[in-house]
C-alpha cells in the first residue's frame, strides 16, 4: 500500500504536474463557480434574509470547531517528504476519533448558542450540523494522498460532483418549503458525496493503528497548522458572531450575502492555485532562487485574475444584485462596494500561507494570524454602534492600514521572498482594478434613469474599454496578460509531452 505515498514521479515532472494540475483545478472552478452562483441566486429568491442569518449565526461558531476536523493532517500528508501506509493509517484513526469528540462538543454548544443569540431555532440547527463532523474525518487522509500525488484532475471531478449534489439537494429542499433547513442540507449532502467518491477513487483503505508508526512529527506539524487556521477562521468570522449578536439575524443575512458574493469569485480562483502552489513550493525549499521565481509568478497570475474582476463586480454591484437577487437584497450592494477595497489585497494574504507552510514555519503563521485576529476584532467592535455599514467600514480601514502590508515584513523574514518584490509584482494589478472600479461607477452615476439591465451592460462595456485602453499604454498589464498566455501555452506543451 506504500505506492500511494511515493513521490519520485512527482519530482521528475514537478513543473508539468504543477501546470496540468493547476489548469485542471482552474477549469473545474468554472462549473463550481456556476453552481455556487446558481445556489446564491436561487436560494436567495426562495428563502428569506433571516434564514441565511440564522445559519451564519451557527456556522460562525461551529466553524471554529470544524477547523480541527483535519487536525492539519491533510497538509501534513502533502508536506512531509517520507510517508508510508502505516503512518497515514494511524493518522486516519486518530483524526476520526478526534472528529467524534468534535461532534459531541458541537452538539453540546446547541443550548448555549440558542441562549447567546436569543433564537431557539438554533438548537436543532446546531445538533444537525454536529452530525456532519464525522464526514470530514473520513476524507482528510484520502484527499491528502491525491494532493501528494498531484492528481488534481481527479480532485477537480470530486469537488465539482460533490458541489452539484449539495446545491441540487438544497434547491429541492427549499422548493418543498424546508426553509433554513435547506442551507443545512447543502453542505451535508456535499460532504457525503465527497466521502463516497474519495474512498472509491483512491482505493486506499487504512490499516488498524499500530504503536511506533512514527506519527509524532506529522501530528506536531498538523497541530501547529490547525491553531493557525483556527485563529484565521476567528479573524474571518468574528464579524459574523458580533453582527449576529448585536444586529440580529436579518442584518447578518445581508452581511453574509455581501461577503459571499464578494469572496466567491476570488475563492474559486485562489483555491486551486493555492493547492498547487503549496504542493510545488514544498518541493522547492532547497532552491531559493527557483522558489522565489515560482512564488512571484503564481502570485502575479492570481492578482491579475482577481483585481480587475473585483473592480468590475464592485462597480456594477447595485444593478447586478437587483437583477440577480431581487430588491429585498439591495442593501447588500453598499456593503459590497465598501468591502471591495480590502478584497483587492486578499490574494496576497492567501499567498503567505504558501510560504510559511512550505517552510514549516507554522509558529510564525500562528503569530501572524493572532495579530490579525486582534486587529480585526477591535475594528469590528469599533463599527458595531453604527450597524453593518459601520462594521464594513471599520473592518476595511483596519485591514488596509493596520494589517496590510506592514505585517509582511515579519512573515517573509528569513525566506527567499522579499516584500519589495511582492509589492512590485502586485501593485500594477491593484491599480488597474481600482481604475476599472472608478470607470464603472462613473457610468452608473451618469445614467441613473436607465433601465437596470441596460445600465449594467453599459457599465460592463465601460469597464472593458478601460481595461483595453490601459493595456495599450500600461506595460505591466500587457506583461501580466502575456504571462497568463504563456502559462496556457506551457500547459498545452506539457499535455503533448
Amino acid at each position: 500500500m506504500d505506492q500511494h505515498f511515493q513521490t519520485d514521479g512527482v519530482k521528475k515532472d514537478l513543473r508539468g504536474l504543477s501546470i496540468r494540475g493547476g489548469t485542471s483545478l482552474a477549469i473545474a472552478q468554472i462549473p463550481t463557480f456556476i453552481l455556487n452562483i446558481v445556489s446564491i441566486v436561487v436560494l436567495s429568491r426562495l428563502l428569506e434574509r433571516e434564514a441565511f442569518g440564522l445559519i451564519a449565526m451557527v456556522t460562525a461558531v461551529t466553524g471554529l470547531i470544524a477547523i480541527f476536523e483535519s487536525m492539519g493532517l491533510t497538509t501534513a500528508v502533502v508536506q512531509h517528504e517520507d510517508m508510508n501506509h502505516k503512518q497515514v493509517s494511524s493518522l486516519f484513526w486518530i483524526n476520526l476519533g478526534f472528529c467524534f469528540v468534535l461532534m459531541i462538543i458541537t452538539a453540546a454548544l446547541a443550548p448555549l448558542l440558542a441562549w447567546f443569540y436569543g433564537r431557539q431555532e438554533l438548537f436543532l440547527i446546531t445538533i444537525a450540523i454536529a452530525g456532519t463532523r464525522l464526514l470530514g474525518g473520513l476524507t482528510n487522509q484520502h484527499s491528502g494522498i491525491l494532493q501528494r500525488q498531484m492528481r488534481f484532475t481527479v480532485l477537480s471531478v470530486i469537488n465539482v460532483s460533490s458541489t452539484a449534489v449539495g446545491v441540487l439537494s438544497a434547491i429541492i429542499s427549499a422548493i418543498y418549503g424546508l426553509g433554513y433547513w435547506s442551507l443545512v442540507i447543502l453542505p451535508a449532502a456535499s460532504s457525503l458525496c465527497r466521502v463516497i467518491m474519495l474512498w472509491i477513487i483512491t482505493g486506499w483503505i487504512p490499516a488498524m493503528p499500530e504503536k511506533g508508526s512514527g506519527v509524532r512529527a506529522p501530528l506536531k506539524f498538523g497541530w501547529r497548522l490547525t491553531l493557525s487556521r483556527l485563529i484565521t477562521h476567528l479573524t474571518e468570522k468574528a464579524d459574523y458572531i458580533l453582527v449576529g449578536w448585536w444586529c440580529g439575524a436579518d442584518a447578518l443575512g445581508i452581511y453574509n450575502r455581501a461577503y459571499q458574493l464578494l469572496t466567491l469569485p476570488q475563492q474559486q480562483l485562489k483555491a486551486p492555485i493555492s493547492g498547487v502552489a503549496t504542493s510545488a513550493l514544498s518541493r522547492l525549499t532547497e532552491d531559493k532562487e527557483r522558489y522565489s521565481r515560482y512564488y512571484l509568478r503564481v502570485l502575479r497570475s492570481l492578482i491579475w485574475l482577481t483585481a480587475p474582476l473585483t473592480g468590475v463586480l464592485a462597480a456594477v454591484s447595485t444593478d447586478l444584485i437587483l437583477l440577480a437577487l431581487g430588491s429585498k437584497w439591495l442593501d447588500v450592494a453598499l456593503l459590497f462596494k465598501i468591502m471591495a477595497f480590502a478584497a483587492f489585497l486578499r490574494p496576497i494574504q492567501a499567498s503567505v500561507g504558501w510560504v510559511l507552510i512550505s517552510y514549516n514555519l507554522t509558529d510564525r503563521l500562528r503569530n501572524w494570524v493572532t495579530a490579525m485576529c486582534c486587529v480585526t476584532v477591535l475594528s469590528i467592535v469599533a463599527g458595531l454602534p453604527f450597524g453593518v455599514i459601520g462594521v464594513a467600514i471599520s473592518y476595511t480601514i483596519g485591514y488596509l492600514v493596520l494589517i496590510m502590508p506592514w505585517s509582511f515584513f515579519y512573515v517573509f523574514r528569513d525566506t527567499p521572498i522579499r516584500c519589495g518584490d511582492v509589492m512590485k509584482s502586485t501593485a500594477p494589478a491593484v491599480l488597474v482594478g481600482l481604475l476599472i472600479y472608478g470607470a464603472g461607477t462613473l457610468v452608473v452615476r451618469i445614467m441613473p434613469d436607465y433601465h437596470t439591465a441596460i445600465r449594467l451592460l453599459l457599465s460592463l462595456a465601460a469597464c472593458a474599454v478601460v481595461l483595453v485602453l490601459i493595456a495599450i499604454v500600461f506595460k505591466p498589464l500587457r506583461q501580466g496578460v502575456k504571462e497568463i498566455l504563456e502559462l496556457k501555452s506551457e500547459v498545452l506543451k506539457s499535455r503533448e509531452a
